[in-house]
């Protein structure tokens, strides 16, 4: 069936397979342990799975339906949804040449970058991987963080 990652999104992954002869419908299922499947049916050779959880490692495998016969299932095919956008709680000046910037954590995210620039249109802009909060030196009220996956 050759199934295979079409577009993965914070929280859906489509899948596509090419087409069984003879099956009249596929049935596709999902796990994030191997163990516990859901299961969606559809015609098409394409699927997209929704209300999945961001930064989340998923299996899938489908099979070919041809009446009440269900063929073997694919090879599992392991992929994860993207992670969500950092959302920042605040960045406060603390003193002089100082700002503390802190985040609420994203499911999934095994650290962040975190990215500042003492100029307006960022250029020389500096990288630091953290995983929780960071202090920034900054060298004018001008400066802001921009955080990135």
């Amino acid at each position: 069936t050759n199934l295979k990652v079409s577009s993965v999104k914070t929280t859906e992954i489509k899948l596509t397979w090419k087409k069984v002869t003879g099956a009249k419908k596929y049935k596709l299922s999902y796990s994030t342990n191997g163990k516990t499947w859901k299961s969606v049916t559809t015609t098409k050779t394409s699927y997209t799975v929704k209300k999945l959880k961001s930064g989340t490692s998923y299996r899938f495998k489908v099979s070919a339906v041809a009446g009440e016969n269900t063929g073997a299932a694919s090879s599992i095919l392991k992929t994860a949804t993207k992670v969500s956008k950092v959302t920042l709680s605040s960045v406060k000046s603390t003193k002089a040449k100082q700002a503390v910037v802190s985040w609420k954590t994203v499911n999934g995210a095994s650290g962040y970058v975190v990215e500042y620039s003492t100029s307006k249109s960022f250029k020389n802009k500096k990288m630091m991987l953290r995983k929780s909060t960071i202090r920034l030196l900054v060298n004018n009220q001008n400066s802001r963080a921009i955080l990135t996956m």
